[in-house]
């Protein structure tokens, strides 16, 4: 009788040991000081009535930690709400890095495109991906956009986030490390006022057809002028020029390192390019009845055509 009492006591013994400092779930709690994050991805380019949403994961990047807070974030707290247009529209347009010596040129489409252009030539192409983070039982939010290029890699993942008397920026953390573009020409001031009045016609968007242009000042007395021509609506091909400001002919010019591929777009939303040339030249110029003229030196593919603004 007593041989089988130790027995059971001893069992007993064992099962609580076995069963301590776990959850239900199975994973080892560390004082009640660990912190739960959920990230919701949603596909770019999607409408509310077609949006795909990928399963809850864990990116340590994306927050400020905590040693001493709880957090806990249930699976209803984890449904993002539908990606539309809007959505994308809301960071649309030139985006100038910050804080470096050789800044680049960040161009957004308000279709989830992306392009990314260096000071010295060349650019990268994506598409961008919308991922809402959800903290803490209040729901707290953050959006992030994460910037995948066109083999499919993540480039880098930005937040939204406006600045007392300053221009909106795309940060890549919460500290001084983090990656900053701001919007729009914020460092248009330091050119003369003289370039800035004449150059000031260009700048904007151009159509003729199925070709669009966009002009832009990057503050450093180089301007971006971004062609797009379309084949249909999955194909076409794409021109970056850096150009400056040639007084004399009274035109915007590259000399040398205009950027010309062709893209395509997959029925699923993914996109190649292939790089026909990296050394071509251009002149944009303005006609009498204010139209804008494009001057392809490399290919003359715009002879005579007059782009109106859009």
């Amino acid at each position: 009788m007593k041989k089988t009492f130790i027995i059971i006591a001893m069992a007993g013994i064992l099962t609580a040991i076995t069963g301590c400092g776990k959850t239900d779930s199975g994973i080892t709690s560390d004082n009640n000081k660990t912190t739960t994050k959920a990230i919701v991805t949603t596909t770019a380019v999607t409408t509310a009535e077609n949006t795909s949403t990928t399963s809850a994961k864990v990116d340590n990047k994306k927050t400020e930690s905590s040693d001493t807070s709880t957090t806990a974030v249930s699976e209803e707290n984890t449904v993002a709400s539908p990606v539309t247009k809007t959505d994308h529209m809301q960071i649309a347009g030139v985006w100038y890095e910050e804080n470096v010596l050789d800044s680049r040129t960040l161009t957004i489409e308000g279709d989830g495109t992306y392009k990314l252009s260096y000071r010295g030539g060349g650019s990268e192409y994506g598409n961008i991906q919308i991922e809402r983070q959800v903290l803490g039982f209040d729901d707290v939010t953050i959006i992030w956009y994460c910037f995948y290029r066109a083999d499919g890699t993540l480039w880098e993942s930005f937040r939204f986030t406006e600045r007392e008397n300053m221009a909106p920026a795309l940060a890549s953390g919460f500290d001084e490390t983090a990656s900053v573009f701001c919007l729009g020409d914020s460092s248009e001031p330091t050119q003369t006022d003289n370039t800035l009045a004449a150059v000031k016609r260009f700048m904007g968007n151009w159509s003729y057809g199925r070709c669009y242009i966009s002009i832009s000042n990057n503050g450093d007395g180089t301007y971006n002028a971004d062609v797009k021509w379309s084949s249909s609506a999955a194909d076409g091909s794409a021109w970056t020029y850096i150009c400056t400001y040639d007084a004399e002919n009274d035109a915007l010019v590259c000399s040398g390192s205009g950027v010309n591929v062709d893209y395509f777009y997959t029925d699923d939303g993914q996109s190649s390019y292939t790089e026909n040339y990296n050394n071509g030249s251009a002149m944009f110029y303005t006609d009498n009845n204010g139209n804008l003229l494009w001057l392809d030196y490399y290919a003359n593919v715009a002879d005579e055509i007059l782009f109106t603004r859009c």
